[in-house]
């Protein structure tokens, strides 16, 4: 039969601590990488669609609304398909991901710090 053996059952539980830290390190780190990385893809996607939005003409179509109300009421039909047309969608499909993917990262890597921060003190190893 097995001797109960105290050192054996702290080393043990020492063992999985290490464990689990070394993984919560790991998935922290992930997602703050992906969450630098998805607000670097809103910046520059950001970028793209104001200068896609400038070169299609889409903020000249839309100043219309603001500047001549009665040439929009009386061709408004063209005006939707005009801004429709000159909408920049591939830009702003990008942005819209990056944004989503920020939230949702920065959602996961506060959730993975906080039980980091929870986790006890290791104390060092014996042999």
């Amino acid at each position: 039969m097995a001797e109960h053996n105290d050192f054996l059952a702290d080393r043990i539980m020492a063992q999985i601590a290490r464990e689990t830290r070394r993984r919560l390190v790991i998935k922290t780190a992930a997602f703050g990488v992906l969450l630098a990385s998805s607000v670097a893809l809103m910046v520059s996607a950001g970028f793209a669609d104001a200068s896609a939005a400038y070169g299609t003409g889409f903020f000249a179509f839309f100043s219309l609304i603001f500047t001549d109300f009665r040439a929009v009421m009386a061709d408004f039909s063209d005006l939707a398909f005009s801004l429709l047309d000159s909408f920049p969608v591939f830009p702003s499909i990008a942005l819209l991901a990056g944004a989503f993917s920020a939230v949702w990262s920065a959602a996961g890597f506060a959730s993975e710090l906080a039980l980091f921060r929870r986790l006890p003190r290791l104390s060092p190893a014996r042999s």
